[in-house]
C-alpha cells in the first residue's frame, strides 16, 4: 500500500469494517463519494491507498498512535480468553458425568497430596478453579469435587510419619552414619535447625536423608546446640553410630561438638570459600573486582542496557551457537 500527503475531509464516511472501524473510514473527499480505493485514519487524517489488506493499516496504528493499538489489542486479548474459557465450559458441560470410582477418588487424593508435598505447593491450592476444571474434564464428570485443604493436610501427615517410619527402620540397619547441620532463619524471622544424614547401605549405596528440621526458640550458644544434638542422637538411638558432625566454622559450631562425644569435620565447601575470600585479601584485588561490580551493576539495574548487551551479543554471535548467559552478582557466600 502507497501513503500520500493527508488530505481535507468532510463529515460524511463510510466506515471500514472490522476492529479498525473505529480508526479509519472511506471519506468523502472534495464533495466526491468514497469509491473504497482511499482510506484515511480518523485520528492524523493521513490517507492510504486501500486493495482490501489492513496490514499497513494496522501498522500505521500500531507505530503512530501506539495508545490506541494497544486498546485493540488488549481486546483481542480479552475476546480469545473468554472464547477459550466459553469452549472449555462447554467441553466440561456436554460431557456424560461418567462414574468416578472410590478407588481412583482415593488414589487420586493420594496424588494431589504426594504433588503438593513434593513440589511445596500451597494446599489452597485444592481450591482453585482450573485445577477443579482440569481433573473435570480429565475424569469426564463436571460434577467431580477436590478434597479439602483439611484432607490433604491429613494425607500429608500420615506419607510424612510413613517416610519418617522408614528412616528410622533404614537407620537401624546402618552401622555407622555421619551427619551435616546447619541453623537458618525463615521468612518469618524463625530459626530452625536442619540435621541430614548420610550413610552406605549393603549395596554400597550413598544415602542421604534430612532426618530432622527442628525449630529452635533458644540462643544458638555451645552448650544449647551441644543439647541440642545430644537429644537428637538419643531420639534416633545413633549415639553410637555417628562417626562425625559435619558443620561450618562458626566458633559456636566447633565449640558444640567439642562438648558431645561426637568428632567434629569442618565443612569443605565453608573452608575452601574462606580461602578464596582470604586469596582475594592477600592479592589485594579488591580495585579490580569493585570494577567488575559496577561494570555488572550498570546491567542489571537498568532493562535498556540489558536489551542493548542482548542485541550486541547476538550480532557478533549471529554465526556461532552460544547461548546468551546472565550477569551475575558476585556474593561472599555464593
Amino acid at each position: 500500500m502507497a501513503a500520500s500527503a493527508k488530505v481535507d475531509v468532510t463529515v460524511e464516511m463510510r466506515r471500514i469494517n472490522g476492529k479498525l472501524s473505529e480508526h479509519f473510514a472511506f471519506l468523502n473527499t472534495n464533495g466526491a463519494a468514497p469509491d473504497g480505493t482511499k482510506i484515511s485514519c480518523l485520528h492524523c487524517k493521513k490517507q492510504f491507498a486501500y486493495r482490501g489488506s489492513n496490514t499497513s493499516l494496522t501498522y500505521h496504528l500500531q507505530h503512530k498512535h501506539p495508545m490506541q493499538y494497544q486498546r485493540i489489542a488488549a481486546e483481542e486479548r480479552k475476546k480469545n480468553d473468554d472464547a477459550k474459557r466459553a469452549s472449555i465450559v462447554n467441553f466440561v458441560s456436554t460431557q456424560s458425568n461418567k462414574p468416578v470410582s472410590d478407588r481412583v477418588c482415593e488414589d487420586l487424593k493420594g496424588a494431589i497430596a504426594q504433588w503438593i508435598a513434593s513440589s511445596g505447593r500451597p494446599v489452597a491450592i485444592v481450591e482453585d478453579p482450573g485445577l477443579k476444571t482440569v481433573l473435570r474434564v480429565a475424569l469426564q464428570n463436571q460434577n467431580y469435587t477436590l478434597p479439602s485443604r483439611r484432607t490433604i493436610d491429613n494425607i500429608t501427615a500420615r506419607m510424612y510419619d510413613e517416610k519418617l517410619q522408614e528412616h528410622r527402620k533404614t537407620v537401624e540397619n546402618c552401622t555407622s552414619l555421619a551427619l551435616t547441620t546447619d541453623f537458618w532463619t525463615s521468612n518469618n524471622n524463625e530459626s530452625y535447625c536442619g540435621i541430614t544424614g548420610h550413610w552406605i547401605d549393603g549395596d554400597w549405596k550413598l544415602n542421604s536423608v534430612t532426618l530432622g528440621c527442628m525449630r529452635v526458640e533458644e540462643r544458638h550458644t555451645a552448650a544449647n546446640v551441644a543439647s541440642l544434638y545430644s537429644q537428637f542422637a538419643d531420639e534416633w538411638h545413633i549415639a553410637d553410630k555417628i562417626r562425625c558432625i559435619v558443620t561450618d566454622n562458626a566458633r559456636n559450631m566447633v565449640a558444640a561438638i567439642s562438648r558431645t562425644a561426637f568428632s567434629h569435620l569442618p565443612c569443605v565447601a565453608h573452608c575452601l570459600q574462606l580461602s578464596i575470600l582470604e586469596g582475594l585479601k592477600a592479592s589485594d584485588a579488591s580495585p579490580l573486582l569493585a570494577k567488575c561490580r559496577h561494570i555488572v551493576g550498570h546491567f542489571k539495574h537498568s532493562a535498556a542496557n540489558t536489551t542493548e548487551l542482548k542485541a550486541s551479543h547476538s550480532r557478533v554471535q549471529e554465526d556461532s551457537s552460544a547461548p546468551f548467559h546472565k550477569l551475575q552478582q558476585d556474593v561472599a557466600t555464593r
